[in-house]
């Protein structure tokens, strides 16, 4: 969500940029823990209802060629490819550009610090 601790953004900025509202039980995220309950069948069923809001909300979007078109008020927005690189495919981007020549099979317990 758009935004920052110090500078929150309107609570209704989903409906101002898409024109409708997320979903049509709008909790915020600091409510959400709440909304889905302590016990574990409150908590099950409450997850159900999120994700058939989510579905809800994703179909009422298309996404071509780096575009995200939205079906109710034909909006587009450009918001470029997306991809889901492994940690080994960004290892050896970095490696392509000089940075270095970590692997995925390095230590996970200290993190390298990437740099492009």
């Amino acid at each position: 969500m758009p935004g920052v601790k110090d500078n929150p953004i309107d609570p209704g900025w989903f409906e101002q940029v898409f024109g409708f509202s997320e979903a049509p039980l709008s909790a915020s995220s600091t409510e959400l823990p709440q909304a889905l309950g302590t016990a574990a069948g409150d908590s099950r069923l409450a997850a159900a209802r999120w994700r058939r809001q989510y579905t809800s909300t994703k179909t009422r979007f298309r996404f071509d060629d780096g575009v995200l078109h939205v079906r109710d008020t034909g909006a587009s927005f450009h918001v470029g490819s997306f991809e889901l690189a492994s940690l080994e495919e960004l290892y050896a981007r970095r490696r392509a550009l000089g940075g270095g020549s970590r692997s995925a099979s390095a230590s996970a317990s200290a993190p390298p610090k990437l740099s492009f």
